[in-house]
């Protein structure tokens, strides 16, 4: 059985990278422009909204000499710094996409609607589940013309809900247009099998 949970959080992930021809010039570009995000986040008026930093990496980029003699050689710098935001506004992630798109960040590393508290429903797609089982159970036994008895074993329970992403987004640099997100609901399913003693006769 399975149950939909409409969403009321949003989590997303920005990468800003930039590369320059050398280490100190690939930081500050990016320095600068992760303050630019940041800001901009810090500064939508999005009631709950939390941020951090993480996963900075700085990196050299190689260029291998076409003598065909291996020889690697430093063409640049890539630095990539990431920021996560969460809020509970969940028609405002196209707002939110925007305002880190057009400050800077130029990779979304992830989007994601998440139901806070599954917890009723998950209880309740594992009732289902159960009485479901006993439905489809009933009906064979009908069919077999037997009777069901007590439940012997039950093997099974319920699954994480699993946060939805988005199929797809396009990221408008446009002011004037935002960038249009469906939040949709997260599904929470639990599964069962039950085996039962079989009466003879039907009784």
């Amino acid at each position: 059985a399975s149950l939909s949970v409409p969403a009321d959080l949003v989590r997303i992930g920005f990468s800003v990278e930039t590369e320059a021809p050398s280490a100190g010039e690939a930081t500050e570009e990016n320095a600068g422009l992760m303050e630019s995000v940041v800001g901009a986040l810090r500064g939508a008026d999005i009631p709950g909204l939390d941020l951090e930093t993480y996963g900075y990496v700085l990196r050299p980029e190689y260029e291998v000499a076409r003598d065909g003699s291996g020889t690697r050689t430093i063409t640049g710098y890539r630095v990539q710094n990431n920021v996560r935001v969460s809020f509970p506004d969940v028609d405002a992630a196209g707002e939110i996409l925007d305002l880190a798109v057009n400050a800077g960040a130029n990779r979304v590393a992830n989007l994601q609607f998440e139901a806070s508290d599954t917890k009723a429903a998950r209880m309740e797609a594992l009732r289902m589940a159960v009485l479901n089982a006993r439905e489809q159970a009933d009906a064979i036994a009908s069919a077999m013309g037997v009777g069901l008895g007590i439940a012997l074993e039950v093997q099974g329970g319920i699954s994480a809900p699993n946060p939805r992403a988005p199929a797809g987004i396009m990221l408008r640099a446009a002011a004037e247009s935002t960038t249009p997100v469906e939040a949709g609901d997260q599904m929470v399913a639990a599964s069962v099998t039950i085996t039962y003693r079989i009466l003879e006769g039907g009784s």
